[in-house]
């Protein structure tokens, strides 16, 4: 009987940390953004949703491989992102809510 080892692969790229962070830090671009109209809102839009779906991928290959500095880093900094557009956040829920200004 064979010992049982991981794909070799993409799984094994070393740099998985810095995508986790780099993917963390794109919704306060994107914040920026918003706040200069300066991109329209299907980038951002686009560039949002690719980043959420990215990070959790990459920040489970870099805590796998024992190197997620780079990746707690990201999650701050999704945490400031949800921070700073958090009145946003609050006047949409109210509006889904019935209750719009």
């Amino acid at each position: 009987m064979s010992r049982w080892s991981p794909p070799r692969g993409i799984a094994q790229w070393r740099h998985w940390d810095a995508v986790a962070f780099c993917a963390g830090a794109v919704p306060l671009l994107v914040l920026a953004l918003f706040y200069a109209e300066a991109a329209p809102a299907a980038l951002d839009t686009a560039l949002l949703v690719i980043s959420l779906l990215v990070y959790p991928v990459a920040a489970f290959f870099a805590w796998r491989q024992r190197d997620g500095r780079l990746a707690a880093a990201g999650a701050l900094l999704l945490l400031l992102a949800v921070l700073i557009a958090s009145p946003m956040i609050l006047l949409l829920a109210a509006c889904l809510m019935g209750d719009c200004i």
